[in-house]
Parts: structure tokens; C-alpha cells; sequence
């Protein structure tokens, strides 16, 4: 691990560590979370990945079919995954299940997904979207549940309503996930987050523990002054969109986007390890050291049953 030293810091190690731990909450949000479109895609073993079936039928989802069943789904039986489509949100409960059928090849998979305009309303959708999708993978071409599901939703909708990221065990699980995956790194990815870099996430199926890690750090990132919009799961399809982005933070199983370096990204990320754009593993400071031991000790009087 390579250690470098850092200039005089403007709050000490401990206040630094108790102030990542704490942003956990981004402020509210005045949006309408209606939801604005419901689609299946299922894998075809003849034209591959496809949009079978979305409603409205006019509403755009161009590229959905790949974020919506990524690459190497076929190894999981399930999967939840989070996407941005024209800056718009999406989430996706993916279904796998064996079939005796020689046209699917034995496996009938597909994703239930909708497509929303904000990202912190994509967690209330999981858990039916799970149901649905058991659903719709038991009983092919049925999909007036689906339907009910979006004009029920939106008939309780109300525009006022400021909208929350809820922070649920599962979100401060998977917070404590990323601590301990990324180790003393974690301050040196906080860093780039709050220069608004780009950052990517490498991720295999399942894709959902990455896509919780990047609302994870989305939350790590906001600021009064700064925050580093999620864009969750990106495919090699979305090359031309990461190129116009400025920042973003993001996860692929797609590993040819870890070649295309500054075109794309400004930090990588890879198991325990964080790169730069020109594959260069980024620098633990000494202070890093004493923030991430201090953090740790957070977190381990914060797990603790009371007594």
C-alpha cells in the first residue's frame, strides 16, 4: 500500500470520519415520484435481449433491454438493478427460472422494471417489482397486473410531497459493506467525490450490492456545495452518454470500459483497489490511516446491541 504524505487538513481526522459517517441523508427533494413507464425484457435465444412488452407503448427505452438484464445474468437466479434512461431513473427485479421448454433452451428469463424521474424513489418499487416479476415468469404474456401496479401508484401520487431517501438496515448494511470492502481507500475515493469526479464501480452479476453502493456514495457526496449524481448501472451501449458526463457515479460489469481510461472515467474501482485513469492505484495518506481506524470504531460502537 503506498503512503504519501498530505497538506495541514481543515478539520482534524476524527471530525473528517464522524462527518463521513453522518452523511448518510441527502436533503429532501420536491419531486413527483409517478412512475413513468413499466416494461418487461426478456432474453430471446434467438434475437437476445429484448423489450417484450412496455406501457405507455410510445415511451422511449432504447438500451433499457441491456441494463435491465446484464451480461452474465444467466448465472443468478435473481437480481435487482437501478439505471439511468434519458435522465430518467429506472429499477428492475430480474427473474430467472428453469423451464422444460427446448425454445427458451431450459431457462425463462426476464425483468419487470419502471422507469421513474428521480432516483430516490426507485427503492419503494423493489419489493412488488419482485412479485411481479415472479408473475410474469409463471404466466408469460399476462400483464394486466402490471398496468394495475402503475395506475393505482400514480392515482396516490401527489406533486407537493417532498420525497426522502429512506434509510433502511438493508441501506446502512450495505454503507458498512463498502467500508469494509474498500478498507483505508474509502477516503480516497470520498475525496474524488467531492471533486465530482467520475467514478465507476467494476461489478458482476449480482449487480444489486453495487447499485445499493452507488446510492451509497451518491449519499457520501452531498454536500451544501457539491454532490455527484448516480447514474447506478452502465453498459459498453453507454460509452457515448459517459463521455458527455461531467460527473457521475456508476457500476458495469462491462470490463472494456476500464480500457477507454480518461474518456470515460476518472477513478475505477475494483474490489479493494481505486485507480485513476491512467491505472495508477491512488495514495493513502497517513492521516487516511487514522481516519479509517477511527471510523472503524464508529461503526463498531454503532452495531453494537444496547444492553
Amino acid at each position: 500500500m503506498q503512503i504519501s504524505e498530505e497538506s495541514q487538513p481543515l478539520l482534524s481526522p476524527q471530525q473528517e470520519s464522524e462527518f463521513l459517517f453522518s452523511e448518510l441523508q441527502p436533503p429532501p427533494l420536491s419531486c413527483n415520484p409517478r412512475i413513468l413507464s413499466i416494461f418487461v425484457v426478456a432474453f430471446d435465444t434467438r434475437a437476445g435481449n429484448i423489450v417484450e412488452w412496455k406501457y405507455p407503448e410510445n415511451y422511449s427505452l432504447s438500451g433499457v433491454e441491456f441494463k435491465a438484464m446484464p451480461s452474465g445474468a444467466h448465472n443468478v437466479q435473481h437480481d435487482i438493478l437501478m439505471f439511468e434512461v434519458h435522465s430518467h431513473f429506472g429499477i428492475a427485479a430480474y427473474i430467472m427460472k428453469q423451464v422444460a421448454n427446448v425454445a427458451e433452451r431450459g431457462a425463462r428469463m426476464k425483468s419487470v422494471g419502471v422507469v421513474c424521474d428521480n432516483f430516490l424513489a426507485l427503492c419503494q418499487h423493489e419489493e412488488r417489482l419482485v412479485e411481479l416479476g415472479h408473475e410474469v415468469v409463471d404466466s408469460p404474456g399476462r400483464y394486466e397486473a402490471l398496468i394495475q401496479y402503475m395506475v393505482e401508484w400514480n392515482e396516490g401520487c401527489t406533486e407537493a410531497a417532498p420525497l426522502l431517501m429512506e434509510v433502511k438496515p438493508s441501506t446502512v448494511g450495505s454503507m458498512y459493506d463498502l467500508f469494509k470492502s474498500q478498507g483505508v481507500h474509502i477516503f480516497a475515493l470520498w475525496k474524488m467525490l467531492m471533486l465530482r469526479r467520475r467514478v465507476l464501480l467494476h461489478c458482476t452479476p449480482p449487480i444489486s450490492r453495487h447499485c445499493s453502493y452507488v446510492l451509497c456514495l451518491a449519499a457520501l457526496s452531498y454536500t451544501l456545495f457539491t454532490e455527484s449524481v448516480p447514474i447506478f448501472y452502465v453498459t459498453v451501449n453507454d460509452l457515448s452518454v459517459l463521455k458527455m458526463k461531467k460527473s457521475y457515479i456508476a457500476c458495469s460489469a462491462d470490463t472494456i470500459l476500464k480500457t477507454k481510461g480518461s474518456l470515460v472515467y476518472d477513478v475505477y474501482v475494483t474490489g479493494s483497489s481505486v485507480f485513476d485513469s491512467k491505472d495508477n492505484i491512488l495514495p493513502v495518506t497517513r492521516g487516511d490511516i487514522i481516519r479509517y481506524n477511527h471510523l472503524c470504531s464508529e461503526l463498531l460502537h454503532t452495531i453494537q446491541p444496547s444492553v
